[in-house]
C-alpha cells in the first residue's frame, strides 16, 4: 500500500516515550479521534526475550491482505506459526487520539482536558469502528465511549459512539486542545514505528536464525530495501500505508 505523509512539516521525533492508549481492568474511557487518517501495517510478534517485540512484516502489503504471508520475501513469515515463538503476520492499525480526563464512570471532567496518546489496535476493533462509522457518520464528529475493559492483557472492551465531540463545543477549549494536539502530532513513519520495529531482510534472517538454531538465510539486497532501525532514530521506508479513515472503513 502506498505511503502518503499527511503531517507535512512535522519533524522526526522520538516515539519511545509516547503514551499508548490502554485500559486497566474494568476501566472506562472517553476518547476523540482527531485525524481522518490511520496507519495500517502487518507485524510479527516475537516472544523470546532476546528479540522480544513486534517486527514489521517484510512481505508486500497487498499480498499479505490476500494471502496472509509471503515466505519468499519475509524470513519471519517463513518460520511463523500461530502461538509460536514467531507469530504469524497480523494486521494492526495506529493513530493518535485524545483521551479525556474523566471520573471513574468515564464522564469528562470540567474544564474539558485530555492527553494525546497513540492507539494501536487490531482488525476486530477496526471492524467495530467500521460499524460505528457506517451508522453514525464520520468518526471525528463525535467522541467514542470505550470500555469497560474485561481483560487488561488482551484489551477487550466495547466501543460506542458518544453524543457530542466535547473538546470542540466551547471555542476556548477547542483552540487550546487543538494547539496542544498540533504540537503532539507525528508523521506516518513515526506511527509505523509504534506498530513494530522495521528491520531489513538480513537482520530479520539473523533474528530468525537465533530463535530457530538455524543458519542465516542468504542475503539479498534486492529482496526488501529497508534500513535497520534497531537502536537508531532513523525510520525506514516500509510497505505500510496511511489512508483516509472513511475510505479505509468503506473498503473493509
Amino acid at each position: 500500500m502506498p505511503e502518503v505523509d499527511y503531517v507535512d512539516g512535522v519533524a522526526s521525533r522520538s516515539v519511545f516515550n509516547f503514551d499508548r492508549f490502554q485500559l486497566n481492568k474494568d476501566e472506562i474511557a472517553r476518547i476523540a479521534i482527531l485525524e481522518s487518517k490511520v496507519v495500517t501495517e502487518f507485524a510479527h510478534y516475537v516472544q523470546p526475550d532476546i528479540h522480544k517485540g513486534y517486527y514489521i512484516c517484510l512481505g508486500d502489503f497487498n499480498t499479505l491482505l490476500t494471502e496472509g504471508e509471503e515466505r519468499e520475501k519475509c524470513p519471519f513469515c517463513a518460520k511463523a506459526s500461530r502461538g509460536g515463538d514467531i507469530g504469524t503476520a497480523t494486521q494492526y492499525f495506529c493513530t493518535l487520539i485524545l483521551q479525556y480526563i474523566t471520573n471513574s464512570k468515564g464522564q469528562a471532567l470540567k474544564p474539558i482536558n485530555g492527553i494525546v496518546k497513540y492507539w494501536k489496535f487490531n482488525a476486530k476493533k477496526f471492524t467495530a469502528l467500521k460499524q460505528i462509522k457506517d451508522e453514525f457518520g464520520e468518526l471525528k464528529k463525535y467522541d467514542l465511549l470505550v470500555g469497560p475493559c474485561s481483560s487488561e492483557s488482551f484489551q477487550n472492551y466495547d466501543i460506542r459512539p458518544g453524543k457530542d465531540s466535547l473538546w470542540s463545543i466551547n471555542p476556548e477549549d477547542a483552540k487550546r486542545i487543538s494547539d496542544y494536539y498540533k504540537e503532539e502530532r507525528m508523521g506516518t513513519k513515526e506511527l509505523v514505528r509504534l506498530i513494530g520495529k522495521n528491520v531489513d531482510y538480513d537482520i530479520a534472517s539473523g533474528i530468525v536464525a537465533d530463535l530457530t538454531g538455524g543458519s542465516r538465510t542468504a542475503s539479498s539486497e534486492d529482496v526488501y530495501g529497508v534500513e535497520d532501525v534497531v537502536g537508531d532514530d532513523t525510520v525506514a521506508e516500509s510497505s505500510s500505508g496511511e489512508v483516509d479513515v472513511d475510505a479505509l472503513l468503506d473498503g473493509l
